[in-house]
């Protein structure tokens, strides 16, 4: 957990400026020349690039940190996939 603290001033201070992550995905979509054409487009697999921040960078910028391990199956909450999906991360 964070203090509220600590959320504020990661947030708002240029020096705890987190750093970007650049994720390479497979996204369906269009591309401006796909719209050029007079028929309606078929979106399609494009390459994408995504930038992320990851929360685990803003450990160092904590007074004290905690890491707890605890067995997936009684504490792990997928945050991101929704359910249903192959697999969570």
């Amino acid at each position: 957990w964070f203090s509220l603290a600590l959320v504020r001033r990661v947030a708002s201070d240029p020096a705890c400026a987190l750093p970007l992550h650049v994720a390479r995905k497979k996204l369906i979509g269009l591309t401006p020349e796909d719209l050029e054409g007079p028929s309606a487009p078929e979106p399609r697999e494009l390459d994408c690039v995504k930038l992320e921040l990851f929360i685990f960078d803003a450990f160092r910028f904590a007074g004290r940190m905690v890491a707890l391990q605890v067995p997936r199956e009684d504490e792990f909450a997928p945050v991101k996939n929704a359910p249903g999906s192959a697999t969570d991360s």
